[in-house]
């Protein structure tokens, strides 16, 4: 799966105007590279499930120190 394909790029590419001719067309991604970034793959998966838990795990720090602030935030009205 990661070999090349055989006549992947067969289309015609239009002519390149204004300012474009100077610069390369921007190569694909590597498939490894995008699994890393997060592809539909397992590795993409599995990182993804990584990063989600991490950022549940400092949204549950930012409410601890919210609710440990929150008697000396609001003043008792009697």
């Amino acid at each position: 799966v990661l070999l090349k394909q055989k006549g992947a790029n067969k289309e015609a590419t239009p002519p390149r105007k204004g300012l474009a001719f100077l610069f390369q067309p921007k190569e694909k991604t590597p498939k490894m590279f995008r699994a890393l970034l997060g592809g539909t793959g397992d590795i993409g998966r599995l990182l993804k499930l990584k990063r989600e838990q991490a950022a549940q795990v400092t949204r549950q720090n930012q409410l601890r120190e919210v609710m440990e602030r929150a008697p000396t935030l609001i003043p008792l009205q009697m």
